[in-house]
């Protein structure tokens, strides 16, 4: 097998592994189009590392405060990224409103279930975890209570704070500003603080210490770096 025919068959299998990108994409619309453009871009970030095939785990959930089914939307031409997970009618209506386009669906999990289910395999533990979920964010942390006081827990986490998101999620958006604050208790509570990297000029900022106002303020809009600043007290969970 020439080393074309191996690329080829290599993004076949890529591209196999992110079918549950359009599990409902029985149409040739352009909303199929594309998730199917969305997935070559994912693909082929992924085949950029050396032996991704054993480095790289798909599980197909998104992740949320309990198990269930979302639908997903996007704006194309806002960015081919830009899809968000709608769970219920008042967050669907938003997204319509804004002429967002219907997607399909997808399965939610929570970090807790992910943990108990063996999802993480044979990991024992995680430097950096990522989560930019486009207002999900207070819902990833409420379903993680046991993953974040296990041997899992992240060294650091980087973290999307954009309450103006976090309040279309539900259509409630005079709740965005409350929700970014419980990701910053959430947090604190699980013994994070914000890592010099996204302090700045504001090294007095603390978890512990600065306001909530002040927090709000300085953090809204960021992506936030934290880190781990208290030994973990695992729960009787891996």
């Amino acid at each position: 097998m020439s080393t074309r025919d191996g690329e080829k068959g290599s993004t076949r299998r890529c591209r196999s592994k992110y079918r549950m990108v359009y599990p409902r994409c029985s149409t040739p619309g352009s909303h199929c189009r594309c998730l199917r453009t969305f997935a070559e871009l994912i693909c082929a970030s992924v085949q950029a590392v050396q032996n991704y095939e054993t480095r790289f785990h798909l599980n197909r959930l998104g992740l949320d405060h309990t198990g269930r089914e979302c639908e997903l939307f996007q704006q194309m031409e806002v960015n081919i990224g830009d899809t968000h997970s709608v769970c219920d009618a008042e967050t669907r209506k938003v997204f319509v409103e804004k002429n967002y386009e219907p997607l399909g669906w997808m399965n939610t999990t929570t970090l807790d279930n992910a943990m108990r289910t063996g999802m993480f395999g044979t990991i024992n533990t995680i430097d950096v975890m990522k989560i930019d979920v486009e207002g999900f964010e207070p819902s990833v942390f409420l379903g993680g209570n046991e993953f974040f006081r296990s041997k899992l827990t992240p060294r650091f986490i980087f973290v999307e704070l954009v309450s103006k998101r976090m309040g279309e999620v539900r259509g409630q958006h005079d709740r965005g500003k409350h929700r970014l604050r419980c990701v910053l208790l959430f947090l604190a509570d699980y013994g994070y603080e914000i890592d010099d990297y996204s302090k700045g000029d504001k090294s007095g900022l603390d978890l512990f210490t600065s306001s909530l106002d002040h927090l709000e303020s300085s953090l809204d809009g960021r992506t936030v770096l934290f880190r781990r600043a208290s030994p973990v007290i695992t729960s009787v969970l891996p």
